[in-house]
């Protein structure tokens, strides 16, 4: 777990982080004191997740859980989708419940995709899993417009998090156009988007949370760019630079929680699982077409770092395991825009905190590797994630 930095330090850190993780946490309760004295208040949250089917977005939902905690943001809802819905909004509830977040809703959203999705055996193999018998959840759709509604009363903005496919928004955006327009503040995307020669916002249909759905997210796009609304979009390519190891899952799980022993299970199965189809020699039975073993074995291993010889032949199924030490969290880097540009600065990890593409002045990207500071990165991620856990197991409620 590494050297306790945080004795006689501040007691909203958590015990048990490093000297450069309390780091982390110095610059940011700097920030959060000039917050308070300002009387600022957190930016109110609306999440969108398929939470379940890959481990970023549980790994996201714990990092976000921490900056609720630390009062950059308050999660004020959270809607499941993608098939099977019925578990993955089990799967959320559960894992808002394990983080404390028990007062945050959790409704259930659409199928999410025009296809049919295998459920496969890591998604909901956990301890924390709601009861079956456990209430119904509401309707994502009403859910939102409560949600929404709600702000107006306050005359709040708010911010949504779209980490999974877009439909359910699309569908709300369409339904209720007048509460979306005026209501919302920004959208944080994890994905790919661009702006097209004849100066249209489209999805990237190769990014699988625009994949799902691609007609829904193509009218959501159309929908930000005609009410110029802000939006951030964080790729997979930026993703892929933050050296982040399996070893902060392992780290995870030693604090004892549940959600850390999960990440760290389902982060085996799930690359093996990926990497067994990355071998298909038809690439229709790929995640993605480009997917290939090359693709995998480079981007979510370590093999190619090490020393082979040239007799040496790629691993073939579970020869892989020793090699998925890489962690990719696609959705964590959203997750941890959302919280604002004074947190980001005070953080230091983008080198240019909003690269703008061509002449559009509303929406962001965040594309590649040089837009980013890796290590700093890779820190800041760590330190919440082990300090979301950590404070949960020590018992470090929500300010009020």
């Amino acid at each position: 777990m590494g050297t306790d930095a945080t004795d006689h330090v501040d007691g909203r850190i958590p015990k048990g982080l490093s000297t450069s993780e309390t780091g982390i946490y110095l610059s940011l309760l700097k920030v959060a004191d000039e917050f308070a004295r300002k009387g600022q208040k957190p930016r109110p949250l609306v999440v969108i997740t398929d939470a379940g089917k890959d481990y970023d977005d549980l790994a996201a939902l714990t990092l976000l859980k921490e900056l609720h905690r630390l009062k950059f943001v308050e999660v004020r809802a959270v809607v499941t989708n993608l098939m099977p819905i019925e578990k993955r909004v089990r799967f959320v509830r559960g894992a808002l419940n394990e983080l404390g977040l028990h007062q945050v809703p959790v409704a259930q959203g659409t199928c999410g995709s025009l296809e049919e999705h295998e459920e496969l055996d890591y998604e909901f193999d956990t301890d924390f899993m709601a009861p079956v018998d456990s209430p119904a959840p509401e309707d994502g759709q009403e859910l939102l417009r409560q949600t929404y509604a709600s702000a107006k009363e306050t005359g709040e903005k708010l911010h949504l998090v779209c980490m999974s496919s877009l439909q359910d928004i699309q569908q709300f955006a369409n339904t209720y156009p007048d509460l979306f327009v005026m209501y919302t503040d920004e959208v944080y995307m994890q994905g790919g988007n661009w702006i097209s020669p004849q100066g249209k916002f489209e999805p990237d249909g190769k990014a699988a949370n625009n994949r799902f759905n691609l007609p829904a997210a193509a009218d959501f796009h159309t929908s930000l760019q005609e009410k110029r609304l802000s939006s951030h979009t964080y790729t997979k390519d930026a993703s892929f630079a933050v050296p982040l190891t399996s070893e902060l899952f392992a780290e995870l799980e030693a604090t004892g929680n549940s959600i850390g022993a999960h990440l760290r299970r389902a982060q085996v199965e799930q690359d093996l699982t990926f990497y067994e189809r990355s071998c298909e020699s038809d690439p229709g039975k790929r995640f993605a077409p480009y997917m290939d073993q090359s693709w995998f074995l480079q981007h979510k291993t370590n093999w190619s770092k090490q020393t082979h010889d040239k007799k040496t032949t790629r691993p073939v199924g579970k020869e892989v395991v020793p090699y998925l030490t890489k962690l990719v969290l696609y959705d964590v880097l959203a997750a941890l825009g959302s919280a604002g540009n004074e947190v980001v600065d005070a953080l230091e990890i983008f080198r240019e905190r909003d690269r703008i593409v061509q002449d559009c002045d509303t929406h962001f990207w965040i594309l590649e590797g040089r837009d980013i500071v890796p290590e700093r990165l890779a820190l800041a991620i760590s330190s919440l994630m082990k300090g979301s856990l950590l404070a949960v197991q020590q018992g470090m409620g929500f300010r009020v």
